[in-house]
């Protein structure tokens, strides 16, 4: 196998995939989230005892990872209303597509 370049890096683009949601009568469109974007998710579920509300960071990591539909963090809060099922299957597609398994996945699973 030969290096990478750092151009081959850079010039990556984010794999997506359709994740399947019967609760929603359809799927959704999701690609890999960036390391900034899942500091992002990290910073935002974290509670100020530190403590990671998982619940929370599926709900995220499903807004920032989604391509259609388009969700945007204003919809957070209706978004945190809805049953976490959805969430937990888009959050875990997105993971895998972003190349996190184990320990990181089980932590952003917990509800």
């Amino acid at each position: 196998m030969d290096f990478v370049t750092l151009e081959d890096v850079l010039d990556r683009a984010l794999p997506g995939n359709e994740v399947e949601v019967p609760e929603w009568g359809g799927k959704v469109e999701v690609r890999a989230i960036t390391s900034s974007e899942l500091d992002r998710v990290q910073r935002l579920a974290t509670a100020r005892s530190g403590e990671l509300n998982g619940a929370k960071a599926n709900v995220i990591m499903t807004i920032l990872g989604c391509v259609e539909p388009r969700f945007a963090l204003v919809h957070l809060d209706k978004l945190m209303r809805q049953p976490p099922g959805p969430f937990v299957r888009i959050s875990s597609a997105i993971m895998e597509l972003s190349g996190m398994e184990g320990e990181e996945e089980e932590d952003l699973g917990e509800a």
